[in-house]
């Protein structure tokens, strides 16, 4: 049956209207790109020129620690927060919340009792972080290839715990907006009590917090639940900071008569943990 010239001009119409979407639709991605791009390329150029190209790690060890490692402003306050401005404005897959109460995001792929599962790209605004922990020597062997998102709200903590043998045994922590302190314990005995502390590091924000070796491997690592928390001047009892020192602490807040200085949480804090994950195909 001979198609009649009114069925054709509607099937050409119809095409131009497929189309037309098609166009509006690939449009629409060109605009998303670029709208994405305009917020992130902020952080790359900033990160790029501020980012530290090599660091002998022993230089920020923490003395007395079993390879703990403090670089205070490891980004500059531009950069942290344009940083922020892409966690908040182009992630915005749903948060999974921890029974300790704090939140977190997983990029980079799955991990398992023996490695990733199934291993994903991150996001260009972390893969610059990673490259540059590699390149500048801090990250050894090995470029980072995994990140946490972790989202602390005034009183969130996490349980003590270790990491355990899917991650290669070096963690880097960058902490973004506000402070806290990450305590480090021998024993999950006494865990809810204010003593038995092995370390207790002040993480700052912009800071990187780096440990490996024993107190990746033996020690557990942890974060109270508190809406405070406090740093012993006189460094001689439950309330040692050890990287005290290497701190803006002393020069920021005053103690009491008690040599006790109380830091309230009062701002929600993000951290990164960056590290290595081998791969199941590796």
């Amino acid at each position: 049956m001979a198609i009649s010239l009114k069925n054709i001009k509607s099937l050409v119409k119809k095409k131009q209207q497929q189309n037309q979407i098609v166009e509006e639709v690939k449009q629409e991605e060109l605009k998303t790109t670029l709208n994405q791009q305009e917020i992130i390329q902020p952080f790359l150029d900033s990160f790029s020129i501020n980012a530290v190209k090599q660091f002998d790690i022993e230089d920020f060890k923490v003395k007395g620690t079993d390879q703990a490692y403090y670089i205070k402003n490891y980004i500059s306050i531009e950069s942290e927060q344009h940083l922020l401005n892409c966690i908040t404005k182009l992630d915005q897959d749903r948060w999974f919340e921890m029974k300790s109460g704090r939140a977190l995001k997983r990029y980079g792929g799955e991990v398992g009792s023996n490695g990733l599962l199934n291993q994903e790209s991150l996001p260009s605004y972390f893969e610059i972080i990673a490259q540059n922990l590699s390149d500048s020597g801090i990250f050894p062997e090995y470029k980072p290839n995994h990140v946490l998102l972790n989202k602390y709200r005034p009183g969130d903590g996490i349980f003590a715990h270790k990491d355990g043998p899917s991650y290669f045994p070096f963690v880097c922590i960058l902490s973004l907006n506000s402070g806290i302190i990450l305590y480090v314990k021998e024993t999950l005995e006494g865990l809810n009590e204010r003593k038995n502390y092995r370390a207790r590091f002040y993480l700052e924000p912009r800071s990187l917090f780096i440990f490996t070796q024993t107190h990746y491997d033996t020690h557990f690592h942890g974060i109270d639940e508190d809406l405070e928390d406090v740093v012993s001047i006189k460094n001689d009892n439950d309330f040692k900071v050890d990287n005290l020192e290497m701190t803006d602490i002393l020069q920021t807040y005053q103690a009491g008569e008690d040599g006790l200085i109380h830091i309230p949480r009062v701002e929600e804090r993000l951290s990164l943990t960056i590290r290595y994950v081998p791969s199941l195909q590796e």
